[in-house]
């Protein structure tokens, strides 16, 4: 049985704040990003890591890396930062295949669609922006929200898209890409 008061195994190398982590579909890796701009994806099984960077300092208000999503079956690994970039890492060669640009501001979240072909992003910019792997351009720029967003995710079939809004905003918008049509959710409150 689970004891929650435990912990399991802590993992050290991190020279900033933890800032976001997410595992590999098959439970094997574990990514983090910090506010130092490091990717850190680590075997944690085996106890070995490498860093991932690239990432740069916008500025004095930069926070560093805000969000990180494996590909579900590609071999890479997306990271998107206080730079307003969304970069993808290649986990075999463990270098920067490309950096993805276009949003106004921070990008806050990152979502790898289920057939690892598109990338969808989420930014302070107000804005939810589609990506293709293949050739790093925009397909579409999805905008709602009234505020930042603040989080995206891919259903398992990867025919919807969700996205959520941040404190003026305060709504979760569902995109049915398919169909090019959205529902605007709203119910949360202060």
């Amino acid at each position: 049985m689970f004891n929650p008061l435990v912990s399991f195994k802590s993992l050290e190398g991190h020279e900033g704040e933890v800032k976001c982590l997410t595992f590999s579909q098959d439970g094997k890796f574990l990514a983090s990003g910090d506010n130092e701009l490091t990717v850190i994806v680590w075997d944690w099984q085996k106890n070995q890591k490498f860093s991932l960077q690239g990432h740069e300092k916008a500025g004095w208000w930069d926070k560093g890396v805000n969000s990180v999503a494996f590909s579900p079956c590609q071999g890479y690994l997306v990271s998107g930062g206080d730079d307003q970039t969304v970069r993808i890492w290649s986990l075999e060669t463990k270098k920067l295949i490309s950096t993805l640009t276009g949003h106004q501001d921070k990008v806050t979240a990152v979502a790898v669609h289920p057939d690892g072909e598109i990338i969808a992003s989420g930014s302070e910019d107000k804005t939810v922006k589609i990506w293709s792997v293949k050739t790093g351009e925009t397909r579409s720029t999805l905008q709602g929200h009234s505020d930042k967003v603040l989080t995206v995710k891919f259903s398992q079939n990867g025919q919807l898209l969700a996205s959520g809004g941040g404190e003026n905003d305060k709504t979760v918008i569902i995109w049915n890409l398919g169909e090019r049509s959205s529902i605007t959710l709203k119910g949360h409150s202060d």
